[in-house]
């Protein structure tokens, strides 16, 4: 298969995009890899599944988890730039939710997606339900 560089390709396996390239990453032709041009289709990436020319996106989406180490959220709010946010978003809370938001936050193990402080502090960082959601999905494997 002849690639253009300028293309946006994707390998199919098992039905689904395994693996998205543009034309000057394939290695060398492989009669066994199948390949679908994804130029047209900037949405579909990685767990698309493909039925013919249609591209489905993954239902098979990670359950959000309950509750995430401490650590672990350290790392995942540095990793978007919001760790150095926190702070200041602790520090606008009205009291007495700011004295339990910084107990919590210098001295909890865990966070817990649903509890107070979270949500007091993600709304303070303008950060949607969805995106607190995709923030705690992506923390679990840190």
């Amino acid at each position: 298969m002849k690639t253009d560089p300028n293309r946006r390709y994707g390998e199919v396996r098992d039905g689904r995009i395994a693996w998205v390239f543009n034309g000057a990453q394939l290695p060398e032709y492989n009669p066994a890899l199948a390949v679908v041009d994804l130029t047209d289709h900037p949405d579909v990436n990685e767990g698309w599944i493909v039925d013919g020319t249609t591209f489905v996106p993954p239902t098979d989406r990670p359950r959000v988890p309950d509750s995430i180490t401490m650590r672990q959220a350290r790392r995942c709010l540095r990793l978007h730039g919001l760790l150095d946010a926190v702070q200041p978003a602790i520090d606008s809370l009205p009291d007495p939710d700011r004295e339990d938001a910084q107990i919590d936050w210098d001295y909890s193990a865990t966070v817990e997606r649903d509890r107070g402080f979270v949500l007091q502090v993600a709304q303070a960082l303008g950060l949607s339900d969805q995106q607190l959601d995709e923030l705690f999905i992506e923390a679990a494997t840190l």
